[in-house]
């Protein structure tokens, strides 16, 4: 019982995630250079390949995501 409370209690943090990054600023665009992708566990990131770096934060926003 305690592994799938655990997978849910994931399965809900996540969703709860991407919810307030869409609220946070999705419909503006990213920067020029810079790319969103997600970790395995579907936590988005974000890949400025100016300087060839990566960040939880959202460059839109300067708000950490992950």
């Amino acid at each position: 019982m305690q592994k799938a409370y655990s997978s849910i209690s994931k399965q809900v943090m996540l969703l709860l995630t991407v919810s307030n990054y869409r609220v946070l600023g999705s419909d503006t665009p990213l920067p020029s250079g810079w790319e969103m992708r997600y970790t395995n566990e579907g936590i988005p990131y974000f890949v400025d390949h100016n300087t060839r770096t990566t960040t939880f934060s959202d460059p839109r926003t300067g708000v950490a995501l992950g």
